[in-house]
């Protein structure tokens, strides 16, 4: 493992976890997973078999946390292991690990993402779902099954509601860049065009917040809509930095040069006021609604 894959205390934890007889709810501490694989150890072909496994589990785990348009919803533990386990499942055909890992993405980012739950929330059903689909092996189906049900006590019609209000901008900085990394996604399949913007490239490389523009100048904008969904737009990096202060009238022209179709989109807007931003709101959370049910 030293010599192939650097091994991680959370790809040790994970190992360890999937690797009980018992059933876990949550993941093991640092130290209860290295006396796990120690208790374990009894000969060489014992450690053979643990050192195989934790290469597994590493591998995945680098494959989990590698998808940087993720990181807003694989930035909670639990949501990380279940990914993680999702791809331990050699078994399963790539199209429909892809099927389940596209649905673990919508549930999770409803949570995690647009309803801002915290690492507390859902500890035990991801966990304990990673490890029957480890141990029990679950068919595809069943899995299917088990991530809608998590999904069900979190509806897209609350989540929806819990953005409708929402400061966007604070706090909430690397999941606005996944949202619009996603709604760009959906602007293109709708232009009939491939997705392979070069912006986004240098975006993904930046902080979030050097991406992140407030349409309506944050100097001049009522408090109530400064962070509203419908204010923020992504930019290049740093392009934002240079245009905070302009009126919106000044902002169009480099809105349209950015390739962003997004920012095209708030361009193609003539004045914005207050009526624009709930406007734009409204587009953006009846796309979200879609987007992100089951």
């Amino acid at each position: 493992i030293g010599l192939r894959q650097g091994l991680s205390t959370e790809a040790l934890r994970f190992a360890a976890t999937l690797y009980q007889s018992s059933m876990q709810s949550r993941p093991l501490s640092e130290r209860d997973a290295v006396d796990v694989f120690r208790d374990k150890a009894n000969s060489a072909k014992d450690m053979r078999k643990i050192a195989r496994w934790l290469l597994r589990v590493t591998e995945a785990c680098d494959k989990v946390i590698s998808n940087s348009r993720q990181n807003a919803v694989t930035r909670i533990s639990q949501a990380r292991m279940l990914a993680v386990t999702v791809r331990l499942r050699d078994d399963i055909e790539s199209e429909n690990q892809d099927k389940l890992l596209n649905l673990w993405e919508k549930v999770s980012f409803r949570i995690y993402g647009m309803m801002g739950k915290d690492a507390r929330t859902g500890v035990g059903d991801y966990v304990r779902l990673a490890w029957k689909i480890e141990n029990e092996k679950l068919s595809f189906e069943d899995i299917q099954k088990e991530i809608s049900s998590i999904g069900q006590s979190f509806p897209i019609e609350h989540a929806v509601e819990e953005l409708r209000n929402a400061n966007c901008y604070e706090g909430w900085q690397d999941e606005f860049r996944y949202f619009m990394f996603r709604y760009e996604e959906y602007l293109t399949h709708e232009e009939g065009q491939n997705f392979e913007n070069e912006q986004w490239e240098k975006i993904w490389m930046a902080s979030s917040s050097n991406s992140i523009e407030h349409i309506y100048p944050q100097k001049s904008v009522p408090d109530d809509i400064k962070h509203d969904l419908g204010n923020l737009v992504i930019l290049p990096p740093k392009l934002n930095s240079k245009l905070q202060d302009k009126k919106f009238s000044e902002k169009r022209e480099p809105y349209r040069k950015t390739g962003l179709l997004c920012a095209n989109e708030a361009a193609s807007v003539s004045r914005w006021t207050r009526r624009a931003v709930l406007n734009r709101k409204d587009k953006l959370l009846q796309w979200a609604a879609r987007e992100w049910a089951d």
